[in-house]
C-alpha cells in the first residue's frame, strides 16, 4: 500500500478519472463491448470481484448482473433492464459467431454487421427504459403494452440463429476447403 505523504506529490491525469469511453460506445456493434466501454470502472469491479469470483461459470453472468442491478438500486426496472440483459448476451454473442465466420467484404458480412449493430442499439434504448421507469408499476404497463416486442424479437432471432447454424457454419467449412 502506498504511504498518504508519496499520494500528495504522485501526478494525476484525465486517465485516472476516465470512465467512459464515449467513441467506443457509440461505435460499437456489439452490446457486450458497449457496456465494457460504459462506466469502465464498475465494469472492471464487477468483473474481477464478482464475474471471476463467482463459484458457477453457469451463473456468473447472471450473479454479475444481479450485483449490477442492487448496485444501481432496488428499483424493479433495473433488475428488469439488467435481467434481461442474460438473455440478449447469448444471442448476441451466436450472430457474432457467425459475423466473425463471414468472408471479408461479403454481403452477409455486411448484414450481420448492420443486423448487430441494430440489435445493439435497440437492445440498448429498449432496455434502457427500465431506467427511466423504475416502479413496478411503469415498467410492467411498458412493456405488456408492446407486448414485450424486444424479448420476442430476440426469441426469434435465437431460434433462426441456431436454426440456421448448420447453414452458417456449412458455409464456412466449404470456403474454408476451398482454400
Amino acid at each position: 500500500a502506498e504511504k498518504p505523504e508519496e499520494l500528495v506529490n504522485q501526478e494525476i491525469d484525465f486517465e485516472t478519472v476516465h470512465n467512459i469511453d464515449i467513441a467506443e460506445v457509440e461505435a460499437s456493434y456489439k452490446v457486450r463491448r458497449a457496456m465494457k466501454t460504459w462506466n469502465i470502472t464498475v465494469q472492471y469491479w464487477m468483473a474481477a470481484y464478482v464475474y471471476k469470483q463467482f463459484p458457477s461459470k453457469a451463473l456468473r453472468t447472471a450473479a454479475t448482473f444481479f450485483v449490477s442491478a442492487i448496485w444501481h438500486g432496488y428499483a424493479f426496472g433495473y433488475y428488469v433492464t439488467l435481467l434481461s440483459l442474460i438473455f440478449f448476451l447469448p444471442v448476441e454473442d451466436l450472430y457474432v459467431k457467425y459475423y466473425d465466420r463471414a468472408p471479408a467484404g461479403s454481403l452477409v458480412k455486411g448484414c450481420l454487421w448492420a443486423l448487430l449493430y441494430f440489435l445493439r442499439f435497440s437492445c440498448m434504448s429498449y432496455l434502457g427504459i427500465g431506467f427511466q421507469l423504475l416502479s413496478f408499476d411503469n415498467t410492467v404497463y411498458y412493456f405488456t403494452n408492446i407486448y414485450a416486442a424486444g424479448h420476442v424479437l430476440v426469441g426469434l432471432l435465437f431460434i433462426i440463429g441456431k436454426l440456421g447454424r448448420p447453414y452458417f457454419l456449412n458455409d464456412q467449412d466449404k470456403s474454408d476447403k476451398k482454400q
